[in-house]
């Protein structure tokens, strides 16, 4: 038997100490179910934060801190951080005051904020005006930044629509747009490589946890696995890749506003041919960052869409089109200026012609 003299005195010292004392807390957890005083609240919330123990387990404590307005540092910032981020549970207002005017939290925890206050809307009638614009900046600063993670992901669907009259924020959606979560369930696996081939672009990137994000704007990407001792696979590891956005939500927007973006138009080109994706392929065959292989891919898909349109009219193309069809080099003029005449139209360089003798068909182009 412990006197209540005892026990205060107990937990006004466990509340003095230092650091951390693993045996004290299940004690002071007891005494509290015994007695909820706020002694003893004081005491378990004071051995958790020396501890920095944020786990969702101990979140009833410091919920109960709060609203018994304890005073105590650092109490708001362990509230937020021990909920469960799977969750939007509706905050005090106590303490989105409070976080309206602190810095204390870092990118992922205001994202999380700023989403549980998009969820919850209503029942923040009274604060959701101060943090609306706040809201917006912070959005715009983390899109031109390029970053995301699933509370983002969440935030940019929501407010983006509004944002993208900004012609300047336009051109950084490619930023976000195709970033990919990858997960590798194989512990040996250090990092994995991205490698597109349209520009032999190979980048690599470290797992964390298991955990990465990388940039996939191409039908023909690989990524391949890397383990400690630098070894690649290819396949045979046990991995999930996950989208965070719908690509083809913004491509409408993408192809009418960030057309100079190669991701952009690496990312569209392949597929039916149609109106926006034979003025991609224009832009693709004047672009000398990729391989020739693929500027050819895209005089191509011009002539896909003109054969099935049969609109073909080279005279109104671009020089550096009309010299790519014709097997010029890009701006390069031929003998007495581009082959414009009828039977030059009709006879294509042979270089190009044994890259084409699949769908090139004589005579198929209207004459200018």
């Amino acid at each position: 038997y412990l006197s209540q003299k005892l026990i205060e005195q107990f937990a006004r010292l466990a509340v003095r100490e230092r650091c951390f004392k693993k045996n004290q807390l299940p004690v002071l957890i007891h005494i509290y179910e015994k007695k909820s005083d706020e002694l003893y609240l004081k005491a378990i919330c004071s051995m958790l934060m020396k501890g920095n123990k944020r786990n969702p387990e101990y979140h009833r404590y410091f919920d109960e801190a709060v609203r018994r307005h304890l005073n105590l540092i650092g109490l708001n910032e362990f509230y937020l951080r021990s909920i469960d981020f799977d969750t939007y549970p509706v905050l005090p207002k106590l303490i989105l005051y409070y976080f309206h005017y602190s810095s204390s939290l870092d990118k992922r925890e205001k994202a999380w904020l700023y989403l549980n206050i998009l969820r919850n809307k209503e029942a923040y009638e009274d604060v959701y005006d101060n943090y609306a614009q706040r809201m917006e900046e912070f959005v715009k600063e983390q899109l031109v930044e390029g970053r995301m993670n699933r509370y983002l992901k969440q935030l940019y669907e929501i407010m983006l629509p509004d944002l993208l009259d900004e012609t300047e924020l336009a051109r950084y959606i490619p930023n976000i747009l195709f970033k990919k979560r990858l997960v590798c369930f194989n512990p040996m696996i250090e990092g994995v490589y991205v490698c597109h081939p349209e520009n032999e672009e190979e980048v690599h990137v470290s797992f964390v946890d298991g955990l990465c994000q990388i940039e996939i704007y191409s039908d023909a990407a690989r990524i391949y696995f890397a383990d400690r001792m630098g070894n690649r696979y290819h396949s045979g590891i046990d991995y999930h890749l996950e989208a965070y956005l719908d690509e083809e939500m913004f491509r409408d927007f993408c192809l009418e506003h960030i057309r100079d973006d190669r991701r952009v138009y690496i990312k569209w080109i392949n597929g039916d041919p149609d109106d926006k994706k034979e003025q991609l392929a224009r832009l693709l065959a004047e672009n000398d960052e990729l391989k020739s292989w693929k500027t050819e891919k895209a005089v191509e898909r011009i002539l896909d869409f003109h054969y099935e349109e049969k609109t073909m009219d080279i005279c109104g193309a671009d020089p550096a089109v009309r010299s790519g069809l014709c097997g010029l080099p890009r701006g390069e003029p031929a003998s007495g200026g581009y082959r414009t005449s009828s039977a030059q139209l009709q006879r294509p360089s042979e270089h190009f012609c044994q890259r084409r003798r699949s769908c090139y068909v004589p005579g198929c182009y209207r004459q200018g």
